[in-house]
């Protein structure tokens, strides 16, 4: 509750800032100033990469904005206590994600990605310096937490020498929500509920989800049936396509799943190549999780300071 107050004072503050078009402090994250001209790079940058945000009230663009704003000065806070420098040395590394990225969001290249940002007003160096921070973000996480992850490879043996020729595919998307109060999980599920029959599940993913996967409308991408538990998968069973389930409890908090699409697949042949592409995703997954509970434990404690 007291972030939520702390974001409700903060969004008074930044409508009353931004629409003066002053460049000015409107709060300190730790001693990290945020200002107006941040704020309206943001909403650009959001209107860049996810489309749907334009069809939103000014006033929910400058809330979302204020918080994925506040979740990266957060990571970049701990990164530069982490790192002497922000920075990858492995300029072949970055590249190769740059370009994974580019092609999901549908460019052709660097150039052409180059092109559209300059439409938007928007810099390809700021694009890069965010990416930088998530990838050192994501290097924290893993010495931090790689240790704990757990998996269960008896069981996705099993899984996999159990079923038949085909297996199911889900296309999913995710809002993930915590609460230290029972009582109060079934109210946020239907605050949340009510904006997704609103503005959709994208937009509210950026709104309401603790996930890294809020900034991508929540998409986590195809997964494999045999990732999930048995209560998880029949919940996901019994959803058309972009229905979505009710809270489900993980690791992580709260989940909201939404199902994109579904298709069947022919079973690897090679076995023991699938059961690593599982144990890889089921690991990435843990470690999301992690991720999420580590940002969210330095969210509670952060020093937000309003100007």
């Amino acid at each position: 509750m007291k972030n939520l107050k702390i974001i409700f004072i903060i969004f008074l503050f930044i409508t009353q800032k931004v629409f003066a078009l002053e460049n000015k402090i409107i709060f300190k994250i730790d001693n990290e100033p945020l200002t107006t001209i941040d704020l309206l790079y943001e909403i650009k940058r959001l209107k860049f990469f996810e489309k749907n945000i334009s069809n939103l009230k000014n006033e929910e663009i400058y809330k979302i904005a204020s918080q994925t704003l506040i979740n990266h000065i957060i990571k970049k806070i701990q990164v530069s206590k982490r790192f002497t420098e922000i920075r990858i040395n492995d300029e072949k590394y970055l590249n190769s994600i740059i370009n994974s990225q580019i092609k999901k969001l549908g460019f052709q290249n660097i150039d052409d990605f180059r092109i559209n940002l300059i439409k938007y007003d928007l810099e390809f160096e700021n694009y890069k310096n965010r990416l930088i921070v998530d990838i050192l973000w994501n290097e924290i996480i893993y010495n931090l937490y790689s240790k704990k992850v757990n998996i269960d490879i008896e069981a996705l043996k099993s899984q996999i020498t159990n079923r038949g020729d085909k297996e199911n595919m889900y296309l999913l998307k995710e809002i993930i929500f915590s609460t230290n109060e029972k009582s109060s999980v079934s109210k946020i599920y239907e605050t949340i509920k009510k904006d997704i029959n609103t503005i959709g599940f994208e937009a509210s993913a950026l709104k309401y989800s603790i996930s890294s996967t809020s900034e991508k409308g929540g998409e986590i991408g195809w997964l494999n049936e045999n990732l999930f538990n048995d209560v998880i998968l029949e919940e996901i069973k019994k959803l058309k396509k972009f229905d979505h389930t009710g809270p489900i409890r993980t690791q992580g908090g709260f989940a909201i799943l939404q199902l994109i699409d579904k298709k069947k697949i022919n079973r690897e042949e090679n076995l023991d190549d699938e059961l690593k592409k599982l144990i890889n995703i089921e690991k990435n997954n843990q470690l999301k999780n992690y991720s999420n509970l580590y940002f969210n434990k330095l969210k509670k404690n952060i020093q937000i300071n309003v100007q």
